[in-house]
């Protein structure tokens, strides 16, 4: 039964068990059927109202009893994304689901635009995509890949293989932030959480997101794209100093491994020396990016005896010896 812009959906039995309301997001709903027929278009999206029997179903249930919802603890005037209840989903109701990210509210019904339980940056993105959508605004919605967050001599940084929508950072310590996102995105900062989105569409141009002073530790992030894909980001610290740890197994036979860690993004050179001090291997030649490498020296062509793994970076020089006994 269709009623103004919310249908009444069936559970097929005739009986009246929950409320739909039309609105622009792509999201099947099994389980349920209007007149009989299962509701499965991207024309609506379900909305719980409360407790079955009570005002609320959830997508699949059913109701034995068929309660008529509609003036029966249940506000027609709910839209999923209408955070502040005014009828429209707009920018104003991206501000108030800010906010309730910030203070770490986890659910609030109109404010979980996706509806998947759950309050974050997922909302923000699907309001800024229909706004824009609306608009006609041309959208990257391929997938993103892999995304790192670097943090490298207080300078937090992003990797990422494809175009990001919105981010959103749990941390913990004191620090100040000063973020470094382009223009046409939104970053805000609470004590626990970081979120960083597009306003407008644009692309991160900037490998950079912010810099800080103070304690800052990333504790987990997710990431998401237009299309709605979430990943989850991985998180990079650089290590305080450059080092060079102990070979082990030492003595080996005929493989061992070597850690090492560097703080700053920097060419690194690891190699082995014999004892009349010729080189034999090669293990590491490249740039890398801060953090704790582990490498593999593999040394089943060479003979027994005494050798010495150096390592430089940068101004950093060190080295270890290491036993070979075939």
């Amino acid at each position: 039964m269709i009623g103004g812009s919310y249908v009444i959906v069936t559970n097929g039995r005739g009986n009246d068990t929950g409320l739909v309301s039309i609105c622009p997001v792509t999201m099947p709903i099994q389980g349920l059927s209007v007149g009989g027929q299962e509701l499965w278009t991207d024309d609506f999206c379900f909305i719980d109202c409360g407790e079955c029997g009570d005002g609320i179903l959830d997508p699949g249930e059913e109701c034995d009893d068929g309660p008529d919802i509609i003036g029966d603890n249940c506000d027609t005037s709910c839209q999923l994304g209408d955070a502040n209840g005014d009828g429209d989903v707009n920018i104003t109701d991206i501000v108030l689901i800010v906010s309730y990210i910030l203070q770490g509210v986890s659910y609030h019904h109109e404010a979980d635009a996706n509806g998947d339980g759950t309050v974050d940056i997922n909302d923000i993105v699907l309001i800024v995509y229909w706004i824009l959508n609306s608009s006609r605004v041309e959208l990257d919605k391929g997938p993103i890949g892999q995304v790192k967050l670097i943090d490298e001599q207080r300078q937090v940084s992003i990797q990422t293989e494809g175009t990001i929508a919105g981010i959103q950072l749990a941390i913990r310590g004191d620090a100040q932030v000063d973020f470094k996102v382009p223009d046409g995105w939104l970053s805000y900062q609470a004590e626990n959480t970081i979120l960083l989105f597009s306003m407008d569409g644009s692309k991160l141009i900037t490998n950079v997101l912010f810099e800080y002073t103070g304690e800052l530790v990333m504790e987990s992030c997710i990431a998401v794209g237009w299309s709605g894909e979430e990943t989850l980001v991985t998180l990079i610290t650089s290590p305080e100093g450059y080092s060079l740890q102990d070979a082990y197994p030492n003595p080996f036979n005929p493989i061992t491994s070597i850690d090492y860690s560097i703080p700053e993004t920097s060419h690194v050179e690891i190699a082995i020396y014999n004892m009349l001090g010729m080189k034999v291997a090669r293990l590491v030649d490249e740039e890398k990016l801060s953090g704790t490498y582990h490498v593999v020296w593999n040394a089943s062509d060479q003979p027994s005896g005494l050798y010495f793994v150096k390592m430089v970076a940068g101004s950093f020089s060190a080295s270890r010896k290491i036993i070979l006994m075939q």
